[in-house]
């Protein structure tokens, strides 16, 4: 007996980004790149800049453990249907003018 096939599509969603590029406007002091939103489905952040700049999501930033660190060039994504965290994303970097680019949907 032959098999039976169904067709599936896999779920698309689009999304409108919002721009959350920027620069570390005080090197050693955390910011916020982006505020609680519990209805993110996507997240960039890139280390533009040349320098490590460091993100966290639970607590706010620091240039160590716990944070996630992000060498120059490097880039975290997250996205739906995956796990994506709807916390506040602090960031912190060393330099004042170390730049990122991060696009949040």
């Amino acid at each position: 007996m032959a098999a039976t096939y169904a067709n599936i599509t896999p779920t698309a969603f689009s999304q409108t980004l919002t721009n959350r590029s920027g620069t570390i406007t005080l090197g050693g002091t955390a910011q916020t790149l982006a505020a609680v939103n519990a209805a993110r489905k996507y997240l960039l952040i890139q280390n533009v800049g040349s320098n490590v700049i460091w993100f966290n999501f639970t607590t706010t930033a620091v240039q160590a453990q716990p944070s996630i660190r992000l060498a120059a060039g490097a880039s975290f994504e997250m996205s739906a249907p995956n796990f994506v965290s709807t916390e506040l994303v602090s960031i912190i970097g060393g330099t004042t003018g170390d730049a990122f680019t991060a696009k949040e949907g």
